[in-house]
């Protein structure tokens, strides 16, 4: 019996393809069933990504088309030459920092069905001025933009429930934001350093703003608190220099 079994587990095997590393196309993939994942030049620090890179939905391989689903985290990190990545409806998921550290990144298209955006997805995108995410989009996750200093504006989209700690963090050109309804907790952090924000909208959802999430918003001039916040926490609107109207 136990014979059997690992016969039948070679057998499987045989029919399952799996390639780590194959380069398509200039863009480099791991392979598995009918599925491609886009990943780092893990083997080779001689080659990255660079210019525009414009995502397949499905690529071929040995005779057989495989469909591309995902993006593995680290995948286009500190590409310091990329400048601009287009995503198609296929990529399900998007692995942690993802895009980080690209700082000539000055454009990305993210595909509707995308359901979160995880950490550190484009933090210290420098010369990303702006964004169009996904209305798909239901989570943000910690540190997704912190350091893009050159984000001028971002469309939240309506359906986000959860944003992290961190996400818009020295963000210093973000001049104005509107948080959707839905979104109870501001967390630790959110807007630390953005010194040009100067208009935010905040939900009647939330209840709660936490330590230091405008800290040194220095252009934030006015601001509403609606009625459903309980607590605000320590040092929220520590270096907020510029605030002379508060709404309770």
């Amino acid at each position: 019996m136990k014979h059997f079994i690992v016969t039948l587990f070679f057998i499987i095997a045989c029919f399952t393809q799996y390639v780590y590393g194959v380069e398509i196309d200039g863009i480099n993939y791991n392979i598995s069933g009918d599925e491609a994942m886009v990943i780092q030049w893990t083997f080779d620090d001689t080659k990255t990504y660079s210019g525009d890179v414009v995502i397949p939905e499905s690529v071929t391989y040995d005779g057989k088309e495989y469909r591309v689903t995902s993006i593995n985290e680290e995948a286009f990190k500190e590409c310091s030459k990329l400048t601009s990545v287009t995503i198609p409806n296929s990529i399900a998921t998007i692995g942690g920092s993802a895009f980080s550290g690209c700082t000539l990144l000055t454009t990305i298209t993210f595909p509707e069905g995308v359901a979160k955006l995880v950490e550190f997805a484009l933090a210290g995108c420098s010369s990303l001025s702006s964004v169009n995410l996904p209305k798909s989009l239901i989570s943000i996750g910690n540190f997704a933009f912190a350091g893009c200093s050159n984000l001028i504006s971002i469309d939240i989209p309506t359906n986000i429930k959860h944003m992290g700690v961190e996400v818009f963090s020295l963000c210093r050109s973000l001049s104005s934001v509107t948080i959707p309804e839905g979104i109870e907790r501001i967390y630790s952090r959110t807007f630390r350093g953005c010194s040009s924000l100067s208009s935010v909208t905040i939900p009647e959802s939330v209840e709660k703003i936490e330590m230091e999430a405008f800290y040194d918003c220095t252009s934030l001039a006015s601001l509403k608190i609606p009625d459903n916040v309980k607590e605000i926490e320590k040092k929220a609107f520590l270096g907020c220099t510029s605030l002379s109207s508060v709404t309770l």
